[in-house]
């Protein structure tokens, strides 16, 4: 990733904010179903292993894509905050109808 985008830094954001969000949901998981919050108790194994492997690529996808505008909006001479500003803006829509499409289905 480092070499895909020519900085260390975009591809150490782009894992903390693939990993961050993993471990949290993971663990409010395991602190809701583990506890037995729900009433039945326990978190089946296979609830982890099977979900991992989609969320990472989607986060991954949708961080990349996000990524990729404000790098390219970055070399095209903008500052710091306006490339961000606008790689929101033009990706945000199409992140956000992609995740409630997914979240319908």
């Amino acid at each position: 990733l480092a070499a895909a985008f020519g900085s260390a830094a975009v591809a150490t954001k782009l894992v903390l904010t693939v990993m961050l969000p993993l471990v949290w949901v993971y663990g409010a998981a395991v602190c809701w179903f583990g506890e037995g919050g729900d009433g039945v108790g326990g978190l089946h194994w296979s609830i982890p292993c099977v979900t991992s492997m989609l969320l990472v690529a989607l986060a991954l996808d949708y961080n990349i894509f996000l990524f990729s505008r404000a790098v390219e909006n970055k070399k095209s001479g903008l500052g710091d905050v306006e490339s961000v500003c606008r790689a929101l803006a033009s990706t945000g829509p199409v992140i956000t109808c992609a995740g409630l499409i997914f979240a319908l289905e």
